[in-house]
């Protein structure tokens, strides 16, 4: 249910995303003509439509990518305006790629005036769409039937959230089963609502007395393998089964379900599932640890410059030949390996001073 309801939360924002791209790219054009500046303004016809499906385009594919549809209508505004500015930006610069590439003489405060006009549509429409979906959702979905097993502190968080979710997803929770195979009816769970809580062996009874369209199992890791018949039972008679993972340790993982061939493997990953995102962490990745040697080179050079700072306040040219000589070769484990070879001793002072300053004056 959840999948199938954000296929179709995508296509709604992605068609909304160009309906509201186009109506900027008119109001953007209309304000740049109305403007009396030194240049005319004009865009030929091919070219505009090029233009403007080539930034629908953009848009709508960093929207999916950056999954900014996913989460629209349960996001901060301060997170919806982010990533709104976020996209538009993007998809202005993507304009001036298109402008050089095809050689186009665009004017510069059109491209502004579009990507602002753009990203305040956006905004607007962004920021009110929660309520929109609420009241598609009421009117025209069917109630989605869900029953929790389980009555620890993690099924009821789960109730609290499924509570929640029936206004904006339209789904009713039925009540919750007893994880324990002789667990008797004699009690009720009170949240928003009380809930009838019934025992896990009345299930295929209920199964064909009622509606029942999906089944979570919000219990502890320890009583799965007691329940896999419950759950082979479930399969067969076409109800959906959902396994809650909170019992599993992660602190900032994403929770996803991946296959190798026909196996499926439930995968926590800190790091990005977009190739290309793990491109970008393990490029700037290498630059900080390059940073870091050369650094470490740096601070490892600076005798030798403190050396030389103090050589100033010396008086005569003997005197700073003399000292520049000793802190050639005190500083000899700093130079290059074919470098110390050449260095002579203390009274080498010439030799040790052409190869650490290149020549004998400062």
């Amino acid at each position: 249910m959840f999948r199938g309801q954000r296929h179709r939360t995508r296509i709604l924002f992605g068609t909304a995303d160009v309906v509201l791209i186009t109506l900027a790219f008119s109001v953007a054009y209309w304000l740049r003509a109305r403007l009396n500046l030194e240049n005319d303004f004009y865009i030929p016809r091919a070219v505009a439509a090029f233009l403007l499906i080539w930034s629908m385009v953009v848009w709508v594919a960093t929207g999916a990518w950056w999954e900014t549809y996913d989460r629209i209508d349960f996001a901060d505004p301060r997170v919806i305006l982010r990533d709104a500015f976020r996209q538009c930006l993007l998809g202005a610069m993507s304009v001036i790629l298109f402008e050089y590439v095809w050689r186009l003489d665009l004017s510069r405060l059109f491209v502004a005036l579009f990507g602002l006009t753009t990203w305040f549509l956006l905004c607007l429409f962004r920021l009110n769409a929660g309520r929109l979906l609420r009241v598609v959702r009421r009117e025209f979905t069917q109630p989605h039937y869900v029953m929790v097993v389980g009555l620890g502190d993690a099924a009821l968080r789960l109730g609290r959230q499924l509570e929640e979710a029936g206004v904006t997803h339209g789904i009713r929770l039925s009540g919750f089963f007893a994880d324990s195979p002789n667990g008797q009816a004699s009690s009720e769970v009170a949240l928003d609502k009380r809930y009838p809580v019934h025992a896990i062996d009345q299930l295929p009874e209920m199964l064909r007395s009622r509606v029942i369209d999906e089944i979570i199992f919000a219990t502890d890791s320890r009583r799965l393998a007691d329940l896999e018949e419950i759950m082979l039972l479930c399969e067969e008679e076409g109800v959906r089964t959902r396994i809650a993972v909170g019992f599993l340790p992660h602190v900032n993982s994403r929770v996803y379900l991946d296959r190798l061939g026909t196996s499926p493997l439930l995968t926590f990953s800190a790091t990005p599932h977009d190739e290309i995102r793990l491109l970008v962490k393990r490029v700037t990745h290498s630059d900080q640890k390059r940073a870091r040697q050369h650094s470490n080179v740096f601070v490892g050079r600076m005798p030798v410059r403190r050396h030389t700072i103090a050589v100033r306040e010396l008086g005569t040219d003997d005197k700073r030949q003399t000292c520049l000589g000793r802190i050639a070769v005190e500083n000899c484990h700093l130079r290059p390996r074919w470098q110390r070879r050449r260095c002579g001793t203390p009274l080498d002072v010439g030799r040790c001073d052409r190869h650490v300053f290149g020549h004998r004056r400062l």
